[in-house]
């Protein structure tokens, strides 16, 4: 059977899957910068304010996952794995050396990871990474990266990852959490994300 990259979340009338083309890589790289920079008051070095968007250089290496509701992107994760390369300054910010040397292309990262207000305490953020992470399962990733606000380690523990590194500076985003989860776990993911049971981000 092949893989689905599509999914409906919930009854909201919303699918996931890998963005398709230019045109919806824009509106993600708009939806990044309203939730990091107009909601939340991040700077980066990245954030283009005149357009009012958000990219940086790992985008051209990796895969960029969507929520849509109707036309309008609501939530959004990329990924990035299959070469050291593709990871960029994250290998030492989450210390990847060791899982890298075992097994170089079975390690991956995911960033950029933020929902619209209105869908956080909706299916979206679980269907992003099921949908996300069923990929990268397909793909021979053995062991996922994340960094998350302090607040945030509740719900990615729930969902089967572990604190790797209790305390990380990121260059952009200031101090977080770095965590990790072993992907041949991820049906534990996949359970705990069934539409009848939601999950509050």
């Amino acid at each position: 059977m092949g893989l689905q990259l599509a999914e409906k979340a919930g009854n909201n009338n919303i699918e996931v899957r890998l963005v398709r083309n230019d045109e919806e890589r824009r509106q993600v790289y708009r939806t990044r910068y309203a939730v990091y920079a107009d909601e939340m008051g991040w700077k980066t070095r990245y954030a283009d304010d005149q357009r009012g968007t958000l990219t940086d250089p790992l985008d051209q290496t990796g895969k960029i996952f969507a929520a849509f509701c109707g036309n309008e992107v609501v939530g959004t994760l990329r990924t990035n794995y299959g070469d050291p390369a593709r990871l960029g300054e994250y290998v030492d910010l989450y210390e990847m050396g060791c899982h890298l040397r075992a097994n170089p292309r079975g390690a991956g990262i995911g960033t950029m990871f933020m929902v619209r207000r209105s869908f956080r305490s909706s299916l979206v953020p679980s269907q992003l990474l099921v949908v996300a992470l069923r990929e990268a399962v397909a793909n021979g990733v053995e062991t996922v990266f994340i960094d998350c606000e302090r607040r945030m380690v509740p719900f990615y523990r729930r969902l089967g990852l572990h604190v790797h590194i209790e305390s990380i500076c990121h260059p952009e985003y200031g101090e977080g959490v770095c965590m990790a989860g072993a992907l041949k776990d991820i049906r534990l993911l996949w359970n705990r994300c069934a539409p009848q049971r939601p999950v509050a981000a």
